[in-house]
């Protein structure tokens, strides 16, 4: 794990010193608090973003689908990020975890 911290492959939103993310974690409630762990930072190789279930991911396009957009458009619409020139700003794939077994 801290192998992943040191080279900012994962981001411990607890720690002042990753001032977004920390901002970030304080807006969240208590409990949202208490369950993350760790934030994974996305560039323009993301490429799917995986639902625990297909009840959330019907939530989260009919609930959060704006803003879900919104933040996809954010991360691959950077024409200096490696991923978005090599993958031409691909928009990720959206699954649930029953849809994983079949690969």
């Amino acid at each position: 794990m801290q192998e992943l911290l040191d080279r900012k492959l994962l981001v411990d939103p607890r720690d002042p010193s990753n001032r977004e993310a920390h901002d970030y974690f304080g807006t969240l409630t208590d409990e949202q608090q208490e369950k993350l762990k760790y934030l994974a930072p996305l560039d323009g190789w993301f490429q799917v973003i995986i639902y625990p279930s297909l009840a959330i991911k019907n939530l989260a396009q009919k609930d959060a689908s704006e803003r879900i957009r919104q933040q996809i458009k954010r991360i691959k619409d950077d024409p200096k990020d490696q991923g978005n020139r090599v993958e031409g700003g691909n928009w990720p794939m959206e699954m649930d975890l029953d849809a994983c077994r079949n690969f």
